[in-house]
């Protein structure tokens, strides 16, 4: 127990300290506990044994496939881009300036706010897989699991919701092109992210194992080139079109 413990600790600081980086980065400040609720509304339906998974019958690699493309590809997306769109909705209730501090306004603000959730996807799915080998006596495999997957979510999952947050963001921003901005963010991060998924069976698979591991590599890295991207861009916006504080008060992009 003792063991275990300490591997949640952790996991947690590792998460919590790879979302500070991310959120120093965006330069947006948004209130601890809007990104704390956000990381615990996709973090702990998983841990309550919430389970994202399509069926399929048959054990052909063809079925995998499809699972990892519809499941982790496309419906995890939607599963943690939903508390981002929940907020966006409740912004636009809110007045100001309680509205520009929680609500998503532009791409800085979805990006932002698509880490957090995300980071908490990624830090329960990790720990659950690292109790799994804590439970079979496994502690350096669990050691080396919290690791590696926590780190390498970085470029995976919190990449692929960041750069959909963008695109919530960007939808908030320029209202007239809403639904195909979303439709955009949302193929875009699912495509990536279900590649992403194919590379990993590749990588289970004994005869394919170095070319899923570089397939997985090469995915990841441009998953982390259109989150940083994504952030560049999002903060030119910014400057173009917030001169002043009072801006989203008083005009709106269509």
């Amino acid at each position: 127990m003792n063991e275990l413990f300490f591997l949640y600790i952790l996991g947690a600081y590792l998460a919590s300290a790879s979302h500070y980086l991310i959120h120093k980065v965006c330069h947006k400040h948004k209130p601890w506990w809007l990104l704390v609720s956000l990381a615990l509304s996709t973090g702990l339906p998983l841990w309550g044994g919430f389970h994202i998974s399509v069926s399929h019958t048959g054990n052909h690699v063809l079925d995998s496939i499809i699972e990892a493309v519809v499941a982790k590809g496309f419906l995890e997306e939607v599963f943690k881009a939903l508390p981002v769109l929940l907020v966006y909705f409740i912004g636009t209730l809110l007045p100001s300036p309680k509205r520009e501090l929680i609500g998503v306004h532009e791409p800085m603000d979805g990006i932002v706010l698509g880490t957090a959730s995300a980071t908490g996807f990624a830090l329960a799915e990790t720990m659950l897989n690292v109790h799994q080998e804590i439970e079979a006596g496994n502690y350096e495999a669990g050691l080396t699991l919290l690791i590696t997957q926590i780190l390498g979510d970085i470029s995976g999952q919190v990449a692929y919701s960041g750069y959909f947050g963008y695109f919530i963001g960007l939808s908030a921003l320029k209202s007239s092109k809403r639904w195909r901005l979303l439709g955009i963010g949302y193929l875009t991060s699912g495509t990536i992210h279900s590649l992403a998924a194919v590379a990993t069976i590749l990588q289970e698979k004994q005869h394919h194992t170095l070319i899923g591991t570089i397939f997985l590599a090469v995915i990841g890295s441009v998953a982390y080139v259109f989150l940083i991207a994504a952030i560049l861009k999002a903060r030119q916006l910014a400057n173009q079109t917030t001169p002043s504080n009072t801006y989203f008060t008083q005009h709106r992009i269509h």
